[in-house]
């Protein structure tokens, strides 16, 4: 995630040296970022170009090559790395190299010293255990997991909630990923859980509704047929052509039919669409998820 955010930046800052033609700071990166093994010697010229963000991506391209050849621990070297957006990323990618390898206060402290990258460092490490435990969970019988999803927030809580805003998306990434892939996505599930964790499991679905809609949308054929008329009911919608595949996993009910009518009332008036509860991390693709069925219980180990 953060290298390909680093790749977007290092080339932005070379448009505008594009009509000069290449430079002798660009021979030097070019030079040093292809060649593989990387050997140390490399590190002083990659520090010594004039050009900061050149130098920063070459300077984590030779660390990166090196850690690997000898096995040493990345963050050990990521002072070597000019300070800023590149020494943030190398202890990003360090923790995440720490948490694959069980070290999570290593993770955890290299996280804390990512700067504008905590929080997404952050989700990274506790990720895999939220996802575990969102695919055991049996719809039908979700209120009896609530003490587990409160256990986990706050062991993660404890960890890493002073720098990485940890509260603010937990929950939204737990229920989020609790509907990714059911065959029916139906709020009045949510109606069996504590208050304060219904409404987390509503927005759930309901960021899954919004990016079928936003995604369908786009196609100004179904465009045309949504805005013809009021807002269309969920059943009415799944009978429009081109639409989004993951309309067909959503039921007739009133937190359905209240997102429907916010979209058509500002997307056929040409308004501003609502605002995102979600925002995604990547461009959502016409290719279906495979469905899963978790109305059994699940027979995955702990």
């Amino acid at each position: 995630m953060a290298r390909s955010a680093s790749l977007l930046v290092l080339l932005l800052s070379l448009l505008g040296c594009g009509e000069r033609g290449p430079d002798a700071d660009w021979k030097i990166y070019t030079q040093i970022v292809q060649k593989r093994p990387a050997v140390a010697e490399d590190l002083p010229r990659c520090t010594a170009l004039a050009d900061l963000t050149l130098a920063g991506d070459c300077a984590l391209s030779v660390v990166l090559s090196l850690t690997e050849q000898d096995g040493t621990g990345l963050h050990r070297h990521c002072d070597k790395v000019p300070a800023g957006v590149w020494r943030a990323e190398c202890r990003f990618i360090a923790a995440e190299r720490a948490r694959s390898a069980g070290k999570v206060k290593l993770a955890i402290r290299l996280c804390e010293q990512t700067d504008s990258f905590a929080s997404d460092c952050a989700f990274h490490l506790w990720q895999r255990a939220m996802r575990t435990l969102a695919q055991r969970i049996v719809l039908q019988s979700m209120a009896e997991q609530q003490p587990k999803m409160r256990s986990l927030h706050s062991r993660w809580f404890e960890r890493v909630g002073h720098f990485s805003g940890f509260s603010a998306i937990y929950w939204r990434k737990l229920f989020r990923a609790i509907w990714d892939g059911v065959y029916l996505i139906d709020p009045e599930i949510c109606s069996q859980l504590d208050p304060d964790i219904e409404t987390h499991c509503l927005l759930g679905a309901r960021i899954h509704l919004d990016h079928a809609i936003r995604a369908s949308l786009r196609e100004e054929s179904w465009k045309r047929h949504f805005c013809a008329g009021t807002a269309p009911s969920v059943a009415e919608l799944k009978h429009i052509p081109g639409g989004f595949p993951e309309l067909d996993r959503f039921g007739d009910h009133p937190a359905h039919q209240a997102v429907l009518t916010e979209f058509h009332a500002q997307a056929c008036a040409d308004l501003p669409m609502p605002k995102h509860p979600d925002p995604p991390r990547r461009k959502l693709t016409e290719r279906e998820r495979p469905a899963q069925d978790r109305t059994a219980p699940s027979t995955q180990s702990k």
